[in-house]
C-alpha cells in the first residue's frame, strides 16, 4: 500500500512535436526508470502520457506516482539529449491524499518544480466518511 497523488492539467510541448520527437518520447514515457541505467534517475515509473490532441503530457492516470517533478525534469532532459529545443510549459495540479497535502509542478530553466500550495481554515473530519476538510 502506498499513498496516492491525483495530477490535473498539461504540460505542453513549447514546439510542435517532430515525428522522430514523437518517437523517443513514445519510448520513454510508461517506462520503469530503473531499467535504463543511461538515464541515471532515482524516479521509478514515467507516470506520463501524450494528451489526445498531441500538444503536451498530462498524467497517465497511475495509482501511485511518486517524485513527478523528477519524472518531468528526466523526461525534458532525454529528449533535449536529441532534441535540444524539446521543452514543457504549463503546470499540474497535484492533492496527495491528505487534504493539506496540494502543490503545483511548474516548468522552470527545463526541470519540473514543485511549488507548495499553502492551505488555511481549520481541518475538520467528517463523522461520517471520515475524510478530511478544511473550512474557513
Amino acid at each position: 500500500m502506498g499513498y496516492t497523488t491525483k495530477f490535473d492539467g498539461l504540460l505542453t510541448f513549447k514546439n510542435e512535436l517532430t515525428i522522430p520527437q514523437l518517437k523517443k518520447l513514445k519510448t520513454i514515457l510508461g517506462e520503469d526508470a530503473r531499467e535504463h541505467s543511461e538515464w541515471s534517475s532515482k524516479v521509478s515509473y514515467i507516470d506520463l502520457e501524450i494528451n489526445d490532441v498531441l500538444t503536451g503530457l498530462q498524467h497517465d492516470g497511475a495509482e501511485k506516482t511518486y517524485d513527478m517533478e523528477d519524472i518531468v525534469t528526466l523526461v525534458i532532459s532525454e529528449m533535449k539529449k536529441d532534441f535540444p529545443d524539446f521543452d514543457l510549459d504549463g503546470e499540474l495540479m497535484a492533492q496527495g491524499e491528505d487534504v493539506t497535502d496540494r502543490w503545483r509542478l511548474i516548468i522552470q530553466d527545463s526541470k519540473g518544480v514543485k511549488v507548495p500550495i499553502v492551505l488555511t481554515g481549520e481541518k475538520i473530519k467528517c463523522p461520517n466518511c471520515g475524510h478530511h476538510f478544511l473550512i474557513n
